[in-house]
């Protein structure tokens, strides 16, 4: 599948917005739990920007709207799987970690010798995280290293980022609603008070159902790269899935939608036209683009760097006009406004502009700001 405008690349990118729930009303996801829901989870190793991609999920309530949800626990934040930050339902984040964690656990095991974290570090920092967090306290980072210094393990460095880091893959520890733009952590299994627990089969089932339900049409390569499975686990997962999923073959290749997805019965020209009409303006790391191994659908890969500077993993908010990324943003805020810097990749059409226009009026009234908006050359 290439990056030009061929019926399919248009049909995989109109798919994908209405299957993430960012253009139509495939999904009654009316608040921002509701979309982490949804989504089963998504990347939130940029904490703003991950708030904004469910503002844009659930019809954009007002930023204070998300936080507040994240301060209730209805919405959670941990390490999942590839040991990155995302978002999820509370009952979801512990069968999920326990899916998906293994690889990034194993891993980190494997690093502990070189930077000097023991097992002992381990089981005595799990401790002290008891003792300070239980009773349903949420304790900041600072507090948390300052409890580690006082009962004489690692306080600061590459030591106490590992140490906590190891707990929130073990589903010790999640993290709260940041306090004064530091984070926060709390005790999981006193966070989340109804965690759902499925047996592997059941897991690995789900976790296809819902993945490609979300995130169709894509490959079996995209929900082992997303998950961090191997291919094994990949294919056992869409074997029992089953009949949730449909299979469409784009390119030679095969891709899944769920069964429940728009285009499992097919999609019209009108409707790719309308999914694909209006611009929007997504945050770094957006699911979008993250979900999938391949992204030349999306994104030419001769622009790869622009939104990945240096490919160091880093990804920028991006443009996007027709299903594709068309460019990259940038904010600033202000006392009472919010200046945005487009920075097309191209020269964007009138229309576009104006409906651009919107769209950042939209982002000013969800964080209760004016905007100012300049395009760069």
């Amino acid at each position: 599948m290439g990056s030009g405008t061929d019926r399919d690349t248009l049909m995989v990118r109109a798919l994908r917005l209405l299957n993430q729930g960012l253009v139509g009303d495939q999904w009654d996801w009316r608040t921002p739990p509701d979309a982490a829901r949804g989504m089963m989870a998504i990347q939130a190793q940029d904490y703003t920007g991950a708030k904004l991609a469910l503002a844009l999920r659930s019809g954009f309530p007002p930023e204070e709207e998300v936080d507040r949800a994240i301060a209730n626990g209805e919405i959670v934040r941990s390490r999942p799987s590839r040991g990155t930050l995302q978002f999820a339902a509370p009952e979801d984040m512990h069968w999920l970690t326990d899916l998906m964690a293994g690889r990034s656990i194993e891993a980190a095991a494997k690093r502990r010798a070189q930077i000097g974290v023991t097992d002992e570090m381990l089981a005595a920092s799990e401790q002290v995280l008891r003792e300070t967090l239980s009773g349903g306290r949420v304790a900041s980072r600072s507090q948390v290293l300052e409890a580690f210094g006082n009962a004489n393990l690692p306080s600061s460095g590459h030591q106490a980022s590992h140490i906590l880091s190891h707990h929130t893959a073990s589903m010790n520890i999640v993290f709260g609603a940041p306090r004064d733009k530091e984070e926060t952590f709390a005790l999981a299994d006193e966070w989340i008070t109804g965690p759902r627990t499925l047996d592997r089969e059941i897991a690995l089932s789900e976790l296809a159902e819902r993945f490609f339900t979300t995130r169709g049409p894509a490959t079996a390569q995209d929900l082992g790269n997303w998950a961090h499975l191997r291919m094994t686990a990949v294919r056992e997962a869409i074997e029992i899935a089953g009949e949730s999923l449909v299979t469409v073959e784009i390119g030679g290749v095969t891709h899944y939608l769920g069964a429940r997805s728009a285009g499992a019965d097919g999609i019209g020209d009108d409707e790719i036209a309308a999914a694909l009409s209006q611009p929007l303006l997504l945050p770094p790391f957006d699911e979008f683009l993250i979900s999938y191994r391949n992204r030349d659908a999306i994104l030419d890969p001769g622009d790869l760097e622009r939104v990945i500077p240096g490919r160091n993993g880093m990804f920028m908010p991006i443009i996007v006009v027709g299903g594709k990324v068309a460019g990259v943003w940038k904010r600033t805020l202000r006392a009472t406004c919010v200046k945005i810097e487009l920075r097309p990749f191209g020269k964007l059409p009138k229309t576009v502009l104006k409906q651009l226009d919107r769209v950042i009026a939209d982002y000013g009234r969800y964080l209760g700001l004016d905007t100012e908006t300049e395009v760069a050359d």
